[in-house]
């Protein structure tokens, strides 16, 4: 019901509207409500010219299409996001980064383990050199390498790259951050 109250008014301030209101159902468990709310915030922002917001949405939406295992749908738009980040802020800004880690998860989901494994170790190594080793996005970006190296066998290497993230957190936030419990 809310979702229908927020998309009739139309608009840019509307469409930041269906984005935060698509957040909150998201996290309700009101996924499939969330998910029309980013559509239609993504068109709102595209419809107002805003293509920052508009490929932030679809990021957003990316993101509660993998939470119900709708990867197939993800992809492309994970893809299209990607693309848009890379030609605004570069291949190794912050967004682009994260974007391809998202793309990573994606891939690995439909089963292109070998595939995911290479973009994380690409995303690996670019954020250790723009954000530095201890950042927080580099070291999650580690921990899931690991966890891909596990997935492939590859367990040696698997549970050394995850002592490193913990040291690496045991380091920078301390021995009784949440992180490192």
């Amino acid at each position: 019901a809310l979702g229908r109250r927020v998309r009739q008014t139309g608009g840019a301030e509307a469409a930041h509207a269906m984005n935060s209101v698509a957040n909150a159902l998201q996290n309700m468990g009101e996924d499939e409500e969330a998910i029309e709310l980013y559509e239609a915030a993504a068109a709102g922002f595209e419809a107002a010219g805003d293509e920052a917001n508009a490929a932030n949405a679809r990021f957003n939406l990316a993101v509660s299409l993998m939470a119900l295992t709708r990867y197939a749908e993800a992809r492309p738009l994970l893809e299209a996001v990607l693309a848009f980040e890379t030609e605004r802020h570069g291949a190794e800004h912050e967004r682009t980064l994260s974007t391809r880690m998202g793309l990573a998860v994606c891939m690995k989901n439909m089963g292109d383990a070998e595939g995911a494994m290479r973009e994380e170790e690409a995303v690996l190594a670019a954020m250790t050199r723009t954000l530095g080793p201890t950042h927080e996005s580099t070291l999650v970006s580690r921990f899931n390498l690991a966890t891909s190296y596990a997935n492939a066998g590859d367990y040696d290497r698997a549970a050394r790259e995850k002592q490193a993230v913990v040291e690496a957190y045991t380091a920078t936030l301390g021995p009784r951050h949440a992180e490192t419990l």
